[in-house]
């Protein structure tokens, strides 16, 4: 939990993708995610299996996933998850 609040707070744009493991949805959507913030080098991408890290969940209100969140300056600014 330290490291992600370490990247958001040591980047200005800080994409978060929240997956599981046994999520096909989630394998398949972060591919597509990464090949369209190549255009935008100014947000930096951090995954995490919300699996392992359980409180990525409960600290972001995860209830579902996969989940994408996008902090500017630490502070939430999108929040989508499930259909995304």
């Amino acid at each position: 939990m330290e490291e992600v609040h370490s990247f958001i707070e040591n980047n200005q744009f800080a994409f978060l993708y929240v997956s599981q493991q046994n999520c096909s949805v989630c394998h398949a959507v972060f591919p597509k995610l990464k090949a369209l913030l190549e255009a935008y080098p100014q947000i930096a991408l951090g995954e995490v299996d919300g699996g392992e890290v359980q409180q990525v969940s409960l600290a972001c209100n995860i209830f579902s996933d996969p989940a994408l969140l996008l902090f500017i300056d630490g502070k939430e600014y999108l929040h989508k998850s499930r259909f995304v």
